[in-house]
This record gives C-alpha cells, sequence and structure tokens, in this order.
C-alpha cells in the first residue's frame, strides 16, 4: 500500500489521573504508572492501515509507504501512476465501556525529482457512553509526510502533523476529566538496504502538547481547572529480511520517554512480524508485541491485491494496548484501509 500512517497522536497531557481506581481483574502491572503517560505509550503503536497493523504495528524498516518511517513513502512508488489514493476504517473496543473509531484519507503525489508527498487527514468519534468506565475522544489529526529515495540503497523522510482533541473520561459513570488539547510532532526516519534482501530502518519522533483540562479531585468531588504541557520522544529501529518474493520478516524494537509535568516514564515495546505471499495478489500476515511489564499482543492480517492499481488489507489486533487495560481491559482493532492507485 503506497500511503502514509496517520500517525494517531491524542493528548500527551490528557489528564493527572493516578488516582483512578485500576480493576481488580485486569493485569495491574501497569497501574502504578500515572495513565496521563500510559496513555500516550498505547497509542504510538497504533497504526490506520491494514497491511502493517497486521505486524503488531507499523515496522521501520517496512518498504511499504504505509509504514511508520517517513523514508519509506518514496521507495516503492504507486504502481501504474504518479498518485494514489488510500481510505481507512478502524474500530478500537475495549472490553469495559470504551469504542473508537478512526476514519482516514491520505493521498499520494510522486516525482522523480522532488520525491513523494502524502497528505492525511483523520476523524477520531466514539460510541460509547459515559456509564461505567469511558474514554470519549472526538478529534482530528492532519499531516504532510515526504519521502526521497537517494539512491538504489538510501533513503530519508520527514513528517509533521497537528493533533486537537476534546477528550472526555470517567469511571464508575463519574466524569473525572474534560481536555481540551493540541499536539504537534515531528518525525525524521531513515531507511537504508544492506542488502537486495536486508532493509534497515531508523524513526525519531518528538512531539509537545498543551491542554485545558477540568478534573475532578476524589478527596473532595471537586473540580479543578489545570493547563498543563507535555513532551515525548520516541526512538524505533526496525529490520526486514525477504526470504522469498514478495514475502518478509520484520523485527523491531521502540523506545519511548514521555514526560508530563514532574512524571516521566520509559516505555519500551520488541515487535516480531511475518509477511507471506500465498496466491499472487494474496498475502497474510501476524506479528506479536512484546511488552517487559509482561504483556504481549497478536496481530492477523490478510491482503488482496486483484490488480495493480488496487490493494485492500484487513488486520485484527489483540491486546496491542496494554498500557490501558488497568482501566478498560484488553483491546481488539478491527482496521480496513484500500489504496487505489491513479
Amino acid at each position: 500500500m503506497q500511503c502514509p500512517p496517520t500517525f494517531f497522536v491524542l493528548p500527551f497531557s490528557l489528564m493527572a489521573m493516578s488516582c483512578a481506581p485500576a480493576h481488580a481483574d485486569a493485569d495491574n502491572s501497569f497501574a502504578p504508572v500515572d495513565f496521563s503517560l500510559r496513555f500516550p505509550a498505547a497509542l504510538a503503536k497504533f497504526s490506520s492501515y491494514g497491511d502493517v497493523a497486521g505486524f503488531g504495528g507499523a515496522s521501520a524498516a517496512s518498504r511499504y509507504g504505509s509504514g511508520v518511517n517517513p523514508a519509506s513513502s518514496d521507495w516503492m512508488p504507486p504502481p501504474g501512476g504518479l498518485a494514489s489514493i488510500s481510505p481507512q476504517l478502524s474500530h478500537v473496543r475495549f472490553e469495559r465501556g470504551t469504542n473508537m473509531r478512526i476514519a482516514t484519507v491520505s493521498g499520494t503525489v510522486s516525482s522523480s525529482v522532488y520525491g513523494t508527498f502524502q497528505p492525511s487527514y483523520a476523524r477520531v468519534t466514539n460510541n460509547g457512553s459515559m456509564t461505567g468506565d469511558f474514554l470519549l475522544a472526538d478529534g482530528k489529526v492532519a499531516q504532510l509526510q515526504w519521502g526521497k529515495k537517494l539512491d538504489n540503497g538510501l533513503a530519508i523522510g520527514a513528517n509533521v502533523n497537528r493533533s486537537e482533541f476534546d477528550t472526555r473520561a470517567g469511571f464508575g459513570g463519574l466524569l473525572m476529566a474534560d481536555d481540551d488539547s493540541a499536539s504537534n510532532s515531528v518525525r525524521g526516519g531513515v531507511l537504508w538496504a544492506a542488502s537486495p534482501q536486508l532493509l534497515a530502518g531508523l524513526v525519531v519522533d518528538v512531539s509537545s502538547g498543551r491542554s485545558r483540562s477540568i478534573l475532578l479531585d476524589p478527596a473532595c468531588s471537586c473540580p479543578g481547572r489545570f493547563d498543563d504541557a507535555s513532551r515525548a520522544a520516541t526512538a524505533r529501529v526496525g529490520l526486514t529480511y525477504e526470504y522469498a518474493p514478495q514475502s518478509s520478516i520484520y523485527a523491531d524494537y521502540l523506545l519511548g520517554r514521555y514526560r508530563n509535568g514532574a512524571m516521566s516514564m520509559v516505555s519500551r515495546t520488541a515487535m516480531l512480524g511475518a509477511e507471506h505471499l500465498v496466491l499472487p495478489g494474496l498475502y497474510l500476515r501476524a506479528g506479536v508485541a512484546h511488552e517487559p511489564r509482561g504483556a504481549w499482543g497478536r496481530s492477523v492480517g490478510i491482503g488482496f491485491m486483484p490488480s495493480k492499481n488496487l490493494s485492500i488489507d484487513f488486520a485484527l489486533q489483540r491486546d496491542m494496548f496494554p498500557e490501558l487495560r488497568p482501566e478498560f481491559g484488553r483491546a481488539t482493532l478491527a482496521n480496513l484501509s484500500m489504496s487505489i492507485a491513479l
């Protein structure tokens, strides 16, 4: 698929909810960490594209333009033309009280001289209620990505994006936080062919955000208003080995540091996946993601290319966001994405 990932960045300073209750039946290994730090760490692994979501995230060394690495956008120009358009739809369902829908549309325009440009726009909505535990987000994300293949073995890229969200969260039917926030992110990437079969990639992302929140203090059941700032930095390295034509193994390691006021958290996630060409134009995909606190995520996917100008991808993920498990339980993500070359 020849389109960029929409880097789904919800506000890093969503809320200071260290006092939020964690369910006794959930894995509480993440519970001691403040929710406002765990939340962006979870969403850093989100992908709105079915071809890469099947790997448990978008590989930093993927040759597809839908990978997390902006340098990959010019690695494989759109087949059959110089432009493409890609709509995507994702549905994220948590075990307790929260469902999110993310609709994205992306475009790709390629030039042999200037590289490939990929604008994207996403809308995030909820279909949940404010009963029980809930996390309701209404927002938008816009980004512009660029990549340029310098020679047969090296490509560079950059990405800038801005997100704006109105987010409400609560526990036991009680509204704990109402947040209005915006964040900006800058990402750079390098993709290098160590050999015809082996690709190596590096992605570095730096973001900052500001929010205005009305938070409920459980000690006095009284609201208070807070203005907050947050920062985050992530680095992702990856390797891709093509063991057969159009069949590859992926390995990634994601390291992130998230800071919100005086609090900070370091997140580490290792990912491993494979894509296998079963029949001409038909791909099967599977992946796992491991967080050192003991969480394992799983994913499967399928891709179909009925023609060189059209690709259709579907992916399912299970428990890819363990950072949110104490409050909302395990997550299931279903994703459908298409790419149409013009």
